[in-house]
């Protein structure tokens, strides 16, 4: 996918008209002989941004713009246009999509012994989704298959995947009935079988807007309880009724959209 997005933003670049007129040549690679100005990319690097029902790259691009003369003013607007382009890159592209696009960083170095001058454009990231992956048989399970669902309600239920899940955590609670007596020897002794259980659920991830998150913010407002199902890898599930002690969003200036939510059992939590 990162070739892929190099190549869509290069295309992207070539077509606007704008800087069709500034630029003599927008390429993959630094040209080994042009004439200024010349804009390429130099470098990308990317890494695994995948959440648990879907593939995902992180994409660091870095773009080299090198214009004629030594007056900062002179790129100054042709800078300002390749960022401004770059940014409206579309969303969906061929195979992959981009979910963020966010600069890190510019700057501008003096000329050397030839009158170019560059101005270096750092891009990231730019997350791409449905990017394959190898999948290896072991037995160890993978944590993003560990996925928490909500019922639609109907019978039979069907169960709907918690969109963009990054983080699934389950615990499992059982109070302490303490029948410790003279005779115990000095030790704490319990009442096998006895006591309150109860199973209190976790997540985090990025907001997506589906279905299931509408459900679960709907439930979270009206206190009400609602059928869920935790699922994992080796086809093991858990079922039961929770209700939703609390839902948080959080959003930074220059990231995106998040959730986190805790679930608390009523009722039995039995396999299915």
């Amino acid at each position: 996918m990162e070739t892929a997005l190099r190549a869509a933003l290069v295309a992207w670049l070539q077509d606007d008209p704008a800087l069709a007129g500034e630029i003599n040549i927008v390429t993959e690679e630094a040209p080994t002989r042009a004439h200024l100005p010349w804009l390429g990319i130099v470098a990308s690097a990317s890494a695994d941004w995948s959440v648990k029902d879907r593939k995902g790259r992180e994409v660091r691009v870095a773009v080299e713009f090198h214009c004629r003369g030594d007056d900062p003013a002179t790129s100054a607007n042709i800078t300002n246009a390749i960022e401004a382009r770059i940014e409206s890159l579309p969303a969906a592209q061929t195979n992959f999509a981009i979910v963020s696009t966010l600069f890190l960083r510019a700057r501008r170095t003096a000329p050397r012994q030839h009158p170019g001058d560059p101005d270096r454009i750092p891009l990231p990231p730019a997350g791409g989704l449905n990017h394959p992956v190898r999948r290896t048989d072991m037995t160890a399970q993978k944590g993003s298959a560990f996925l928490l669902k909500i019922s639609n309600g109907a019978q039979p239920p069907v169960y709907q995947t918690v969109a963009g899940l990054r983080t699934t955590q389950m615990s499992i609670n059982g109070d302490t009935v303490v029948i410790t007596h003279k005779e115990s020897g000095g030790w704490r002794d319990l009442l096998s079988g006895a006591g309150t259980r109860s199973v209190s659920v976790s997540a985090a991830g990025i907001f997506l807007g589906s279905t299931a998150e509408t459900s679960i913010r709907a439930n979270a407002l009206a206190g009400t309880l609602a059928d869920y199902e935790l699922s994992f890898e080796d086809g093991e599930k858990l079922r039961g009724r929770f209700l939703i002690q609390r839902l948080d969003y959080a959003g930074d200036f220059n990231g995106e959209r998040n959730y986190t939510l805790q679930l608390e059992s009523s009722g039995a939590v039995v396999a299915a």
